[in-house]
């Protein structure tokens, strides 16, 4: 190519395109005199959430959100990467507001409704409600207030001590209201029949 039929700018362009060289330091390609080096690490170049895996490997433990986002460099929002993190199976909601690596094999955080269900199932669908409390505020930084408050609302209900589920409560209700009347029903087809034997060994059958 004959850069000197060119105008510039790019003449000049066409000359270090030509005397490009090889930059040692970085393997990712070519750097053009002049032209400085790439103004990103080739770290930062990462997506966000290799950065944020990279990062979570490093420590060996959960980070919060905020601390996660020092450690990566910026360069995303907090709800973006939040967003990220959780489309991602390699990462694990670990708390509130904390993310793991699910190899670690940390109980995922997902709502305190669905983790009083999963004490509730594995309880066999009732439970004191002081064993929720001792084990989901212990296991997470969930506040006991709070907890409370879950439990005593539906879909749960607490009497005397004990939590379940509404629909279970609802559905005990109703068979024992059905057994009952089904008790009346009987008692009183009992009564008649009594009545029209009697009425009989009375000779008052006509």
């Amino acid at each position: 190519m004959d850069s000197d039929r060119l105008e510039e700018p790019f003449r000049s362009l066409a000359e270090r395109l030509l005397f490009a060289t090889a930059c040692a330091s970085d393997a990712s390609g070519w750097v053009i005199p002049g032209a400085g080096l790439p103004s990103s690490s080739p770290a930062r170049a990462l997506p966000s959430k290799e950065r944020a895996f990279q990062a979570l490997e490093k420590v060996g433990h959960p980070l919060s959100s905020g601390r996660l986002l020092d450690e990566i460099g910026g360069g995303v929002g907090i709800v973006s990467l939040k967003s990220q993190l959780s489309a991602d199976n390699r990462f694990v909601r670990s708390d509130v507001d904390a993310w793991a690596l699910s190899d670690w094999g940390m109980r995922p955080y997902t709502s305190i409704k669905a983790l009083v269900s999963e004490e509730l199932d594995k309880a066999g669908g009732e439970l004191a409600a002081s064993r929720i409390v001792e084990v989901l505020t212990t296991e997470f930084s969930i506040k006991e207030g709070t907890l409370r408050q879950t439990i005593a609302v539906a879909p749960f209900t607490s009497r005397g001590g004990v939590v379940r589920r509404r629909a279970d409560v609802y559905e005990e209700d109703l068979a024992g209201r059905h057994a009952a009347s089904m008790g009346r029903e009987a008692s009183r087809e009992h009564g008649d029949s009594h009545a029209v034997e009697l009425t009989r060994e009375l000779g008052l059958d006509w």
